[in-house]
């Protein structure tokens, strides 16, 4: 058995930030809006975090980030709460996609993964 981990995607953002540059993105809170991910390509965002936090939809929210993904729009990450049962459930679904995740937790700040 091999303990070698699969090499982590670029990511184009955080080295635009590295480098001292400046990013533009959107975060949607409320995404089941036909066409947003045209509108947000038309924008110039160079990323979308997809927002759980105050959502009843959490599976559809997944899906929605599932099928940005699979139609190539890598700049796409997904907000998850830390302290639902099912979150650790739900990063381990995602994970084959090589995801941009942000854990979140009321107690504390943002936490990138």
């Amino acid at each position: 058995m091999s303990s070698v981990a699969p090499a982590m995607r670029a990511n184009p953002v955080r080295e635009k930030l590295r480098a001292g540059g400046n990013a533009f993105g959107v975060m949607a809170f409320e995404f089941f809006t036909p066409g947003l991910a045209p509108v947000l390509a038309a924008s110039g965002a160079e990323f979308v975090l997809l927002d759980m936090e105050h959502s009843g939809v959490t599976e559809q929210t997944l899906d929605v980030y599932r099928t940005l993904r699979d139609e190539g729009r890598d700049n796409v990450g997904i907000v998850i709460q830390s302290y639902l049962r099912r979150s650790l459930d739900d990063v381990r679904s995602l994970a084959g996609m090589r995801p941009t995740i942000v854990i979140c937790h009321p107690r504390t700040r943002w936490t990138s993964c």
